[in-house]
């Protein structure tokens, strides 16, 4: 059994089941989510008078909100009243069938009758908290210090020093009211709010950006896809990240077998729409307070280029299978000074490669002058929107070409070399 460090200190926790239209006050919170709610059960079903942990379902098979709950005052003939003071919201679900993936294979079918069940209240014993736990730490590692913010609510975390304790608290609370909102930006910044000392090394401690090179930025960019979270990591360079019911594979090896094979640095490749994304980084050199590109002065730009032509040319154009257009090859141009502290995707823009080529031809009838910046740019793509367009399957290469492509990249590892390779699958797919 996988032990936590706070599952021992949760007396009696529970699941509450919400069906229907139960749960109303779930509506509330979710306009004000500061505020002390409270619900009506019987007599019998809060068998426990203790302060615990509470997890929510509102929508079948899936774990929605933590609560710290607590029985208060009898209201009618065997109906108490329960009192919420902590509610939390998981940005991504813990869902059922996410919990006996990860779960040891004995507590499977005790799992599924804490879910099957018809009750409203279910308590837990030792081993189903256990279990749920460790998932919520798979999923976001953050979902455990969400239960310790419960577990301390009323008590002193015990630090030397009562200041650290007070910066860690107002730290705590204003994260939580920044995810709460969606205020990712904000919660970067509080990673300044550094108080541990060992938690960052002396060499980063004080600096807010620094000066990259494209090969930091890839390695930064193969841990993150939008808001989805690391579930696993590996030796070598490669993770595993899920949004809940979906995850995607990132790894990364060897730069020159792509450049020489493929012309890019990123593989995105989707099994569920059967599309591949190709995606090449050029670093955005800063001068004189802008960051630009030169692709005159790319001695790998020509080469890329043909590598990529070569493999458009030996695509279908499949009319049974959409895609917004066709494009597969993207090129990712990311600002050469990039923020230390971040979740998010390196500062940056996608051009498709005809747009780009495009760009290059007419700055060159104009003046003879070739340069990507964000002065010389006014239309591209976002990091939001390029991994918006990859997960709803509206980009990349036909269904047709998936085999094509799959035996390109086979064959490459066959001769014991290796790509990035990005995939993305539903979750019961993962082993």
């Amino acid at each position: 059994m996988r032990k936590n460090e706070y599952a021992k200190y949760i007396r009696n926790p529970l699941m509450i089941f919400y069906r229907g239209n139960e749960g109303e006050w779930l509506s509330s919170w979710n306009e004000q989510p500061d505020k002390i709610y409270s619900d009506v059960f019987y007599n019998d079903e809060v068998k426990k008078t203790s302060s615990t942990v509470a997890f929510i379902s509102k929508m079948p098979n899936e774990i929605n909100y933590i609560a710290n709950f607590r029985r208060s005052k009898i209201v009618a003939t065997n109906k108490v009243r329960v009192i919420f003071d902590v509610v939390i919201k998981l940005s991504v679900p813990l869902t059922f069938d996410f919990i006996i993936q990860n779960a040891e294979r004995t507590m499977i079918n005790s799992i599924r009758s804490v879910f099957d069940t018809k009750k409203t209240i279910q308590y837990l014993n030792e081993n189903q908290i256990e279990e749920v736990i460790f998932s919520l730490s798979k999923i976001d590692e953050n979902y455990t210090n969400y239960i310790k913010r419960i577990l301390y609510r009323d008590r002193k975390l015990n630090v030397n020093n009562n200041k650290e304790y007070i910066i860690a608290t107002e730290r705590d609370a204003l994260g939580l009211i920044f995810r709460l909102n969606d205020l990712n930006n904000e919660i970067n910044n509080m990673v300044n709010w550094n108080i541990e000392e060992m938690s960052t090394p002396d060499y980063i401690r004080g600096l807010t950006t620094v000066n990259t090179r494209e090969d930091h930025i890839i390695m930064h960019d193969l841990s993150c896809f939008g808001d989805w979270k690391m579930i696993r990591n590996y030796i070598p360079g490669g993770c595993t990240l899920s949004n809940g019911r979906k995850y995607i594979s990132i790894m990364y090896a060897n730069r020159a077998v792509i450049e020489n094979n493929l012309g890019v640095d990123l593989i995105y490749y989707d099994h569920i729409n059967r599309t591949y994304i190709f995606v090449q980084y050029k670093r955005l050199a800063e001068n004189a307070r802008r960051y630009i590109y030169y692709p005159n002065s790319d001695k790998n730009l020509k080469k890329e280029i043909t590598l990529m032509e070569n493999l458009e040319s030996r695509l279908t154009k499949d009319n049974t299978d959409y895609r917004l257009n066709d494009q597969v090859f993207y090129f990712k141009f990311c600002d050469e000074r990039q923020n230390v502290y971040t979740k998010d995707l390196s500062t940056g823009f996608y051009l498709p490669k005809d747009y780009f080529l495009l760009i290059n031809e007419l700055q060159r009838k104009e003046d003879g002058h070739i340069n990507i910046s964000y002065d010389t740019i006014t239309r591209y793509l976002t990091n939001t929107v390029f991994i918006d367009l990859i997960k709803y399957g509206l980009i990349g290469t036909k269904v047709n070409d998936s085999n094509l492509i799959s035996n390109i990249i086979k064959e490459l590892l066959s001769i014991n070399k290796s790509l990035i390779l990005a995939a993305t699958s539903p979750l019961h797919d993962l082993s």
